[in-house]
């Protein structure tokens, strides 16, 4: 199911992962690795479209199963803060 949400960089994404619902979450996380036969999820796919390769590879390297939605949120939200700083 489509959401009005479409960010155009780190900071836009960051923000729309605070308001995605955890479904949302689990879609692009969990689902997109069975929907694309690949070992990556849809927010790397999307890191690697936009130029940050290092970002998009420390993403596809969390275990989504070894944390709650939330606290994958807060992980990747985490990641993505870091890593725009050290720019």
């Amino acid at each position: 199911m489509p959401t009005p949400y479409i960010a155009k960089d780190l900071k836009e994404f960051v923000e729309i992962l605070h308001s995605i619902s955890i479904h949302s979450l689990y879609f692009h996380m969990f689902e997109a690795r069975m929907r694309l036969k690949a070992p990556e999820n849809d927010f790397s796919a999307w890191f690697k479209s936009i130029g940050e390769e290092d970002l998009a590879r420390e993403v596809s390297k969390l275990n989504p199963y070894n944390l709650t939605l939330e606290g994958l949120r807060m992980k990747i939200i985490e990641l993505v803060k870091r890593y725009a700083k050290s720019r």
